[in-house]
Formats: C-alpha cells, sequence, structure tokens
C-alpha cells in the first residue's frame, strides 16, 4: 500500500470509527468505558489529524511548494504523526476536564473557554517532541525495532508570549472562518439539508436487511468525515494565516528590544569597569546573534524539511548530526546556521546518488534556500551595519584604552564574520548548478563501475 492510499486509510478509518455507535453496556463498566475512549481517540485522530493534512496540502499547493505537499501526504503514514495525534488527544481530554470544572454565565465565556481548550491542548502538543529515528510501519510489519533504539521523546521550551498569541488567534479565527461561512450560507444551507438527509439515510441503511447496505452506510459516513475534516482544515488554515505573521512580528520586537538593552547596557559600561564592560559587550552579541538567527528562520525551516525528508528515507541522521557539529566548530554559533545550509547544499549530490533524492527535488529545494537566503541576507547585513555603528558610538564614549580595546576586539569581530557570511558561505550556497550535476554524474559512475 502506498504511503497516500495509507493516509486516506487511516483517516477515513478512524474517523468511521468515531462515528459508529458505541457497543450499549452498563455506564459502570469497562466495556463501555473503553468503547468510548476507542470512539473519542477514532474521532480526534480523524478529524484534526485530517484537518492537519488537509490544510498543509492546501497550503504548500498556494505556496507553488510540491515538496510540502507531499510532505503532507506522506506525514499519516508515520507512527510519529500518530504519536504526536495521541499527545493531542491526551491534551484535548485533560484541557476538557479542566473547562468543565470553571462555570460560565454567557456565550462570551463558552466561546473564550473554548479557544482556551483548544488553544491549550494545541500548546501541550507542539510542547511534546516526538523523534521515533524514521521507524516505519513497515519496520513494525517485520518486527525491525532497531531504529527505536535512538529514538527521542522530549518537551520543547514553552513560551507564555506565544501561548497568548496562538490562543487569541484560534479566538480570532473561529469568528473569521464563522463569517466566510455565513458568507456563503447558500452552500453551506444545501451541504447541511445533505448532511441531514445523509444521516437518515445511513441510519435506515445501517439495519436495512440489504446486502451491501453496511458497505454503502460506511462510505456515507466517509463523506460526513470528509466535510468534518474540510471544515476544520478551514479553521486551522484562518488561524495560521494569523498567527503567523504575530508570532513572527512579536519575536522580531523581542530580539530588537533584547539588543536595545544590550545597546543600553554597553553603552553605560564604556565609562566603567573593564569587567563590566566586557561582559556587557558579549551580551550585545549574543543579541545580535539571536537577532540575525531570527532573520534566517525561513532558510533554516527549509534545511529541516529537507532532513526530514531524508530520514524517511532511509538517511542516516548521524550524518545530519555531523553536519550540524561540523558547522558550529568551523563557523561559531553566530554563524552556524548559514553554514549548515551551505555545508548540506555540497552534501545532497551523494543523497542524489545514493537514490534518497531526485535531481528535481534537490533543484527545487535549492532554489527555494537561493529565496529564503536572499530575504535573509538584507535583514542580516543590516544587523551587521546597525552593530557597527553601535561601536563607534561606544568608541566615542570609552574613557580609557582598555575600554577602546575591548569594543574595538568586538567591532572587528563582527566585521569579520559579515565578511565570511558574504564572501564564503553565501559563495558557497549560490555555486553554480553545473558543479552540483557533475559531482552527481561522477558519484553515479563510480558506483556504476564498481557494480560492473
Amino acid at each position: 500500500m502506498s504511503d497516500r492510499c495509507l493516509t486516506v486509510a487511516l483517516i477515513l478509518g478512524l474517523g468511521a470509527l468515531a462515528a459508529c455507535p458505541a457497543e450499549e453496556a452498563a455506564p459502570e463498566s469497562r466495556r463501555a468505558r473503553l468503547a468510548r475512549a476507542t470512539q473519542s481517540y477514532g474521532g480526534n485522530m480523524s478529524r484534526f489529524g485530517g484537518a492537519i493534512v488537509v490544510s498543509e496540502v492546501a497550503r504548500g499547493a498556494l505556496e507553488g511548494n510540491p515538496d510540502a505537499v507531499g510532505d503532507a501526504l506522506r506525514a499519516p503514514a508515520s507512527p510519529e504523526f500518530l504519536a504526536s495525534l495521541a499527545v493531542f488527544d491526551g491534551a484535548l481530554r485533560g484541557s476538557e476536564a479542566v473547562a468543565r470544572r470553571v462555570p460560565t454565565r454567557s456565550q462570551l465565556g463558552n466561546a473564550v473557554k473554548q479557544n482556551l481548550v483548544l488553544a491549550g491542548a494545541l500548546t501541550v502538543a507542539s510542547a511534546v517532541e516526538v523523534d521515533l529515528n524514521g521507524f516505519s510501519y513497515r519496520d513494525a510489519a517485520r518486527l525491525d525495532f532497531s531504529r527505536l533504539r535512538d529514538a527521542r521523546v522530549g518537551l520543547r521550551q514553552v513560551d507564555g508570549q506565544s501561548l497568548a498569541i496562538t490562543t487569541g488567534a484560534f479566538a480570532a479565527a473561529q469568528g473569521i472562518w464563522a463569517g466566510a461561512k455565513r458568507i456563503a450560507r447558500p452552500l453551506a444551507t444545501a451541504v447541511a439539508r445533505r448532511l441531514a438527509r445523509t444521516a437518515v439515510i445511513k441510519a435506515g441503511l445501517a439495519v436495512a436487511p440489504v446486502p451491501g447496505t453496511r458497505v454503502a452506510a460506511l462510505l456515507l459516513t466517509g463523506v460526513e468525515v470528509a466535510l468534518a475534516v474540510g471544515d476544520l482544515a478551514g479553521l486551522l488554515m484562518t488561524a495560521q494565516a494569523v498567527d503567523e505573521p504575530l508570532q513572527a512580528a512579536n519575536e522580531r520586537r523581542r530580539r530588537r528590544a533584547e539588543v536595545a538593552e544590550g545597546e543600553r547596557d554597553a553603552s553605560a559600561a564604556a565609562v566603567g569597569g573593564q569587567a563590566r564592560l566586557e561582559d556587557a559587550l558579549g551580551r550585545l552579541r549574543t543579541a545580535r546573534a539571536l537577532e540575525r538567527a531570527e532573520a534566517y528562520t525561513d532558510v533554516a525551516r527549509e534545511d529541516l524539511a529537507m532532513i526530514r525528508r531524508l530520514r524517511e528515507r532511509g538517511a542516516d541522521r548521524a550524518v545530519f548530526d555531523r553536519i550540524a557539529e561540523q558547522a558550529l566548530s568551523d563557523y561559531g554559533p553566530s554563524l552556524a546556521l548559514p553554514a549548515q545550509s551551505a555545508l548540506l547544499l555540497e552534501h545532497l549530490p551523494q543523497e542524489v546518488a545514493a537514490g534518497r533524492l531526485s535531481q528535481a527535488a534537490f533543484e527545487r529545494h535549492r532554489d527555494r534556500v537561493l529565496r529564503a537566503q536572499a530575504e535573509a541576507a538584507a535583514r542580516r547585513d543590516a544587523t551587521y551595519g546597525e552593530e557597527d555603528e553601535t561601536y563607534a558610538r561606544l568608541l566615542a564614549q570609552a574613557r580609557t584604552p582598555a575600554a577602546r580595546d575591548a569594543i574595538q576586539i568586538a567591532r572587528e569581530d563582527a566585521a569579520i564574520e559579515a565578511e565570511i557570511e558574504r564572501d564564503d558561505l553565501r559563495q558557497r550556497v549560490s555555486a553554480p548548478l553545473a558543479s552540483a550535476r557533475a559531482t552527481v554524474g561522477m558519484l553515479g559512475s563510480l558506483r556504476n563501475g564498481m557494480g560492473e
């Protein structure tokens, strides 16, 4: 079964499980509790899993990124996807249990509570990192669990401001999406009437003693699942459209605030003690490095997506760990992200020769990295210029030769980093594509020669 077929089967199968009536038993029986839990789990997995897939497919299509579309379609074929959804299901249950204990007396209060429940569950799910090291259902079928030896499950850092923005984004998205559906009221009314008829027909087919009626009822259930998934996918896309620019603006604001604080501390320390000045200059350099890293987010996201694809196709994680370590050791933390991009692009022809990556996919990735890097370069170059101006002001304020020497060293370090990024790393990333093609051809010829 292909990954795409497995994706559709999982979503519709779990949705059908949730839509089927639970076996009647005494409310206090273990069997009834298990049936209800299974239905709730299947419903959440189907609705939210399917909505995530549909929204990411639509997003990739709108961006003209076929690789992102493929990633979204393959995601449910990975046990990591179901494990992450299981975490979300548990978080959603916990949030709903807490919310039931909080009384509300207005529709606004109920709406706020529902948004908090959903945002809380999504935040918990995003805070849990599940990395099964490329373990697949095929591995499980072969009883090969060797990949799980290097699996990682841990917690990411949860940020209070990001949580607040996500909560507000979902609150706004629900109203925006509801308004969009009201605009399309005629179509929504027709769909609602069709669903009502479908429910009646399905109930009749499920009990009618006619061959094939249960199959027809299951197909109608699939239609209901697909409509529910589409509705939730629209909500998720709306929330993402609201959330992402707000998160990016907030992150940029925070980085700028850290830089401003570092400049104030360095300015005050320029007329103070030497130890205090060196400490303030170190904090300023760190703040500038974080600001430049934020500008490189889109490029880093492309690199991580490519690494994830290659690992799903059997590439060794240790290879990419070595690339990250080399970038950090050779270029330092300030230039680690652009260095990793350059080293990864230099490594990808080997993945093409190994058959884990097509030449077309390699070229698409390289083009996306070049575009994202060009957008980041303007912001990063601007920060280097601003940093140099800051050191010029600090030199004018310094009162001792030792203070001027410390400031000048920091200024020269920043200038060297800017030169390395412009004249080395960017040139390596934008090297002629013909050289990469020649490398692929050479590796392929060597492999064929060894095979002969």
